[in-house]
């Protein structure tokens, strides 16, 4: 499971007294271009040749899971907190690695243990999005590519940690990381460099509709997309 990891950074507690009720969450997008386990790099280059240089999403209906449902009291106020969207993310532009903010939301003290967004495909006309959920872009040896889907799935991102994530009246920022350099690298089973340009036209399309004879490379990344998520919890 390396596609998508989530990870929490706690950033202040509530000062003297009694704790807050809620804690305030801030939660971003990011991507990690590596096909290490470090830090993203710009312009990643695998051993297949490919280089990713745009990365985009667009989600909407964002919502936090409480880790026990049987608490009516907390599954009351969890039932309104949701960041409804839609949400145009970059999290690779240029060959660049962007954090973009998704929203901010205040949860009440509990231990949670998913993250659930939907991609959906953007509405907004002239959008580069419009129609699509996912993009990517960037070059299969010294041919631009792109490669679009425009699936409308469901993520649920569960902690590692059995125990969740916690809640204790702190601001805290929450981080969802895209690890595409991995989905590129050999470590999954997609094979990008055996995409083609069937219409000669200097660009190796990739997308549900195929353009260029590529549709079953653009659902096996849609399939890895879905599949490959997991949660880190780094609060501490």
């Amino acid at each position: 499971m390396y596609m998508a990891a989530f990870s929490l950074i706690g950033l202040s507690s509530c000062g003297d007294g009694e704790p807050s009720p809620t804690g305030e969450l801030t939660l971003e997008a990011t991507a990690n271009t590596s096909v290490n386990t470090g830090a993203g790099s710009a312009n990643l280059r695998t051993t297949s040749g490919i280089t990713i240089t745009d990365f985009k999403i667009n989600i909407r209906e964002v919502e936090f899971d409480f880790d026990d449902k049987d608490d009516d009291s907390a599954d009351s106020v969890y039932k309104d907190i949701k960041l409804k969207g839609p949400f145009e993310l970059d999290l690779v532009k240029d060959g660049t690695v962007v954090a973009s903010t998704i929203g901010v939301a205040e949860l009440p003290n509990a231990v949670y243990k998913e993250v659930e967004f939907k991609l959906h495909k953007g509405d907004v006309a002239g959008s580069e999005m419009y129609g699509k959920s996912i993009f990517i872009a960037g070059t299969i040896g010294n041919i631009p590519f792109e490669l679009w889907h425009d699936t409308d799935e469901e993520f649920e991102i569960n902690f590692k940690d059995q125990n969740g994530m916690a809640i204790q009246g702190e601001e805290v920022k929450a981080v969802i990381n895209f690890n595409i350099g991995q989905l590129f690298s050999g470590m999954s089973n997609i094979d990008l460099s055996a995409a083609r340009d069937s219409d000669g036209d200097g660009i190796i399309e990739i997308d549900p509709k195929g353009a260029d004879d590529n549709k079953d490379i653009a659902h096996e990344v849609k399939e890895a997309l879905e599949d490959i998520t997991d949660a880190i919890d780094d609060k501490d």
